[in-house]
């Protein structure tokens, strides 16, 4: 993963530049280390300046996945930070690149060199349970480090519990560094029914109690004697239902 480019790239070298005589010197000299990293799917340069007599104004690479360099791609390399992020690159795939340092006067060029570009793709695997209680959206495959954002989402009647590694929150963002298998527990949602008679002395209920979404009760209105059972506040007028 990400020291398998830096393993195969750490060098040294020097380049020469012929400079004019008000320069620093006829002659000189500029050694740096560059380092290759990945970052998810994106390369990382990092040029680290070990000795310079001489002003150096741009410092460029440049890339081709052809050994004859040919259809080349060129990237500054900002001497503030001395590093840059490449991205679009293809996975699994030979490079072959070289630097470019300039001042005012001259350029010179380093040997072309090559490095093997890889990242790793990992999978995350996403469930709902149970499947009745909702949906989770954001799997798939995705590179060494890449941030995904992952959602669970209930269907009515149910509400979002938690996923199976503790975390509470319905949307959130993980960072892949492995494969990784997520389950959105939902939890179905349990209502009140609360039944009285009117006049209380008319007749008794029965039925009231805790019921889970969508599940069936039969409510009954009994009248007393010398009552009718007249109609629920609802407007029904079945003395039982369900």
């Amino acid at each position: 993963m990400k020291t398998i480019i830096k393993l195969l790239s750490i060098f040294s070298f020097i380049l020469f530049f012929s400079c004019e005589e008000d320069e620093l010197l006829e002659e000189a000299s500029f050694r740096m280390n560059e380092v290759f990293d990945v970052d998810g799917e994106d390369l990382v340069v990092s040029v680290e300046q070990m000795r310079c007599n001489v002003k150096v104004r741009y410092i460029t690479l440049v890339m081709s996945s052809r050994s004859d360099m040919k259809n080349p791609m060129s990237y500054d390399i900002p001497l503030e930070n001395l590093n840059t992020v490449i991205s679009g690159l293809e996975n699994h795939t030979t490079y072959y690149y070289y630097f470019k340092l300039s001042n005012y006067n001259d350029s010179a060029s380093t040997d072309v060199r090559s490095f093997y570009f890889s990242y790793v793709n990992y999978t995350l695997t996403l469930s709902a349970s149970p499947s009745t209680g909702g949906t989770v959206s954001g799997g798939g495959i995705f590179a060494y480090k890449k941030s995904v954002t992952i959602k669970a989402t209930p269907y009515t009647g149910y509400s979002f519990n938690k996923w199976s590694d503790g975390n509470t929150d319905a949307i959130r963002t993980i960072s892949m560094t492995s494969n990784r298998t997520l389950i959105a527990y939902f939890t179905v949602n349990s209502y009140k029914l609360t039944l009285s008679a009117f006049p209380s002395n008319g007749g008794s209920v029965t039925g009231e109690g805790t019921y889970e979404y969508n599940k069936s009760a039969t409510i009954k209105a009994t009248p007393s004697s010398g009552y009718s059972f007249s109609k629920w506040s609802d407007g029904n007028t079945s003395a039982s239902r369900t």
